[in-house]
């Protein structure tokens, strides 16, 4: 967790003149979250704790992060983003949906893809 916590310090201060979206646990106080730090110019300006955690194949999120509840939007430069994680993107009452009805003119979505035996065959 602490070595997680200090690879994210160590790209926020190396996004000079840039703004980026990274993947991270997060902790607040003894409770974990699947989170997207939002970063820009050497500083975080917020943070999205994942809201749907999957429980079936290889996910198992319940185990050890708590659900997000809030659908922010985030000014960057200009321009109003929403943050968002994994495939929930395309949920009809997913959080995006959220966050365009709140002004989002950009969703920016992060998501990984875990390995398993036979993927490459699957795609």
């Amino acid at each position: 967790m602490d070595d997680n916590l200090e690879a994210l310090s160590r790209v926020i201060e190396n996004t000079k003149d840039i703004a980026a979206v990274v993947g991270f646990v997060d902790r607040k106080d003894s409770i974990l979250y699947n989170a997207a730090a939002i970063i820009q110019n050497c500083k975080m300006i917020g943070v999205y704790h994942k809201i749907f955690l999957p429980n079936y194949g290889v996910f198992d999120e319940y185990r050890y992060f708590r659900a997000g509840t809030e659908t922010p939007v985030y000014r960057i430069e200009d321009i109003n983003v929403g943050v968002n994680i994994c495939e929930y993107i395309s949920y009809p009452g997913g959080p995006a949906k959220y966050q365009a009805i709140a002004g989002a003119e950009i969703i920016l979505n992060i998501h990984d893809s875990q390995y398993h035996m036979g993927k490459a065959h699957l795609r």
